[in-house]
C-alpha cells in the first residue's frame, strides 16, 4: 500500500514513475554496457541479460500502473531505443535512411517477442499476477482498495464536486480525480470486467497459462 502511494500523485498521475523506470532502465544499461555492447558476446546473450534486469526493474515499479494505451505505446518506444543500442543493426551501403529505420524496427521487433522483452506483456502479467494474488485473500486492504472506485465511489465524488462547484452545470458528471485527457480507466470498470468475463479470476491453482491468457487480454486492451 505504501510503495502505490507513492507512485500515483494526489491527482492519479503516474508519470512521474513513469520517468523513475527510464532512470533505472538507463542507469542499468550504462552500468552494464560493457557487456550489453560486447560484439564478442552473442546477441542472444545480451538480450536475454538486459531481460533479466529489465524484468526486475519493471517488476518493482509497475506492478499496479492503471493499463493505458498510451503510457504502453510510450514506456515501449522508450524501451526500444534501449534495444536498438543492444542489437547495433548496422546500415547497408544501399539503403535510404528511412529503409533502414524499417529494418531496424523489423528487427527489434522480432527479437522483442522472441525474447519476451515486450513492455506491454510484462505489464500485463505483473497486473494479473497481482489481482490474482487479491483474489485469493479478499479481505486484506490491498484487495478492498482494489474495488474503491465502485458506483458508490463516482457517485460520492460527483456529489463532493457538486458541493463545491460555484457552476455545478460546467462539472456536471465530473468527479475531480482525473489525471489526463480522454475518457476515465477505473480499476473496477473496463480492463478488470474484460477478464473476469471471459476467464474469471478464479485461479486456485495458480495455471501459468491461464495466467498469461488473462494477460494476453490486458496487453490488447492496452494495445489494440
Amino acid at each position: 500500500m505504501l510503495s502505490l502511494a507513492q507512485s500515483i500523485s494526489c491527482n492519479g498521475s503516474q508519470a512521474e514513475d513513469r520517468q523513475r523506470i527510464l532512470r533505472s532502465w538507463e542507469g542499468a544499461f550504462w552500468r552494464n554496457s560493457k557487456v550489453l555492447l560486447c560484439r564478442k558476446i552473442p546477441f542472444a546473450s545480451r538480450l536475454c541479460f538486459w531481460g533479466m534486469l529489465s524484468r526486475g526493474i519493471g517488476g518493482f515499479r509497475y506492478c499496479m500502473w492503471t493499463p493505458s494505451k498510451t503510457a504502453a505505446s510510450y514506456m515501449e518506444g522508450k524501451h526500444n531505443r534501449i534495444l536498438q543500442r543492444i542489437l547495433a543493426v548496422p546500415p547497408r551501403a544501399d539503403e535510404s535512411a528511412e529503409r533502414f529505420c524499417r529494418r531496424r524496427n523489423r528487427v527489434v521487433a522480432g527479437a522483442r517477442e522472441q525474447w519476451n522483452l515486450s513492455i506491454a506483456q510484462e505489464w500485463s502479467l505483473s497486473l494479473v499476477r497481482w489481482v490474482e494474488h487479491l483474489k485469493r485473500h479478499p479481505a486484506m486492504p490491498a484487495a478492498l482498495l482494489l474495488e474503491v472506485q465502485c458506483d458508490l465511489w463516482l457517485q460520492t465524488m460527483r456529489a463532493l464536486m457538486w458541493t463545491v462547484s460555484r457552476d455545478p452545470s460546467a462539472f456536471l458528471g465530473a468527479t475531480g480525480t482525473r489525471s489526463g485527457p480522454g475518457r476515465p480507466l477505473r480499476w473496477s470498470e473496463d480492463w478488470l470486467a474484460k477478464i473476469d468475463d471471459h476467464l474469471g479470476l478464479e485461479n486456485g491453482f495458480r495455471n501459468k497459462g491461464l495466467t498469461r491468457e488473462r494477460a494476453a487480454l490486458v496487453r490488447t486492451f492496452m494495445t489494440g
